[in-house]
């Protein structure tokens, strides 16, 4: 039996972006995001501790004319990242 984790990111602040592109970002976070922690396993900062109250996802390059989708990829790996876990490509 595969253990189930549930994730709840009540905030995330993405700089950069415009208004209207914020919701394409979040859910191209979201995708990557599962998609990281089903291929790539949870990383054991999050089998430590049921809660973390903030994680700096750290940071990285916004090249100009990047697309929401681009950016939400780029964020997902960053707070996996910030997790704990090595992003394998």
């Amino acid at each position: 039996m595969n253990p189930s984790v549930r994730i709840h990111v009540e905030e995330v602040i993405l700089h950069g972006l415009a208004r209207a592109d914020r919701h394409r970002a979040a859910l191209a976070l979201q995708a990557e995001l599962v998609r990281l922690l089903s291929e790539q396993g949870v990383p054991e900062a999050l089998w430590e501790s049921a809660e973390l109250p903030r994680l700096a996802g750290g940071s990285f390059d916004l090249t100009p004319g990047l697309s929401p989708e681009r950016y939400g990829v780029q964020a997902a790996r960053a707070l996996y990242h910030g997790l704990g876990g090595e992003v394998r490509r």
